[in-house]
């Protein structure tokens, strides 16, 4: 673990991606207030305390912006990434919804329903 603007944070590299855990200002060992996701290529703890940080805000825009991180978790407040997902994932007013008709295989008809959000 290493310490960056007082929080411990742990760097945790797996065969297909790396996480990066921010502990919470109690800085005990589970307790996170971020974990970021990042893909190849990945990340050292000697990187990230050679950046010298001003805040933990800063240290995770670095982490999307630099390492294409993906905030798994934040304290309230999502990531601009996250945002976006859950903007696509439940969107705002109606929504219409295409059932297909098929025979033999072949579409022969299509009506648009409308659902409600």
């Amino acid at each position: 673990m290493i310490d960056i603007c007082g929080r411990k944070i742990k760097v945790q590299t797996g065969a297909k991606s790396q996480t990066v855990n921010i502990c919470s200002s109690s800085n005990i060992h589970g307790q996170y207030d971020y974990i970021a996701r990042l893909r190849p290529p990945s990340v050292s703890p000697e990187i990230l305390i050679n950046q010298n940080f001003n805040s933990i805000r800063e240290l995770v825009e670095y982490l999307e912006s630099h390492h294409e991180g993906v905030i798994e978790k934040s304290p309230g407040a999502r990531s601009a990434s996250t945002t976006r997902v859950l903007g696509a994932c439940h969107p705002r007013g109606p929504v219409f919804v295409p059932s297909f008709y098929f025979c033999n295989g072949k579409v022969r008809g299509c009506l648009i329903r409308q659902m409600s959000s």
